[in-house]
């Protein structure tokens, strides 16, 4: 079975572009938010995602310029976020 099937993916609206998100596991349950580190995207969380999914709402993120959110179109710091 595919980890991502029931997974909803909604595109995020941001100064810095489209931010792709990933939600599901438990819909009534406490939310876990999972931001990957640099170079990777939100599927990098697959096996908490697996772990905590029947107790958990899991949001995975793709950072700006990662996996499937949109491309940098400028260098950024901190205080663009």
């Amino acid at each position: 079975m595919n980890w991502l099937e029931g997974v909803a993916e909604k595109l995020i609206p941001t100064s810095l572009g489209l931010i792709n998100v990933r939600v599901g596991g438990r819909s009534d349950g406490p939310a876990m938010v999972c931001w990957p580190s640099l170079m990777m995207d939100g599927t990098m969380w697959q096996y908490q995602y697996e772990h905590f999914a029947s107790t958990h709402r899991v949001v995975l993120i793709d950072s700006p310029g990662h996996g499937r959110s949109d491309a940098l179109r400028k260098i950024i710091d901190l205080k663009d976020c």
